[in-house]
């Protein structure tokens, strides 16, 4: 559940800087030592890739970073452990991310209640497995409960 609230906060962080970095031309590279202080310390994370990130990701991320001090101290924490994972997401992940939020927030908050109990039930059973030690693939909770909800 944890992970899944982690890419939700991601997503609305970066949200509001997606249309603004779609209609903005091609853009430099931002260096990392152009950063102000507090920016790379929010940003410690993404720091081992930064150079390998396009200059849109580059972008949301320092857009995000303008957030980070109205987050709880709980989610500042989640921030800081999710944002690399965002960074090694394919492109295509991450757009998938951004499209299920976009139709998640558009339902009616019954059917958003539906798709949490939904999602909480399969955690639920996530945990299980883990405790006993056993595997098995399971399609992320975005891909899987949404998509199924969605198409209803």
């Amino acid at each position: 559940m944890a992970s899944a609230r982690a890419l939700i906060l991601l997503v609305v962080i970066f949200l509001p800087v997606l249309d603004w970095a779609a209609v903005m031309p091609s853009q430099p590279r931002t260096p990392w030592s152009s950063l102000t202080v507090e920016q790379q310390h929010i940003l410690a994370p993404a720091q081992p890739d930064w150079n390998r990130l396009t200059p849109q990701q580059q972008t949301r991320l320092v857009h995000a970073a303008r957030h980070f001090s109205k987050l709880s101290p709980e989610e500042k924490k989640r921030f800081q452990q999710r944002i690399r994972i965002w960074t090694h997401l394919p492109q295509a992940t991450r757009d998938q991310a951004r499209k299920n939020f976009r139709q998640y927030h558009a339902l009616s908050p019954d059917k958003r209640a539906v798709i949490r109990s939904r999602w909480r039930a399969r955690q639920g059973g996530a945990t299980t497995a883990a405790v006993s030690g056993t595997t098995g693939a399971q399609a992320s909770p975005t891909q899987s409960s949404t998509a199924s909800t969605l198409s209803r």
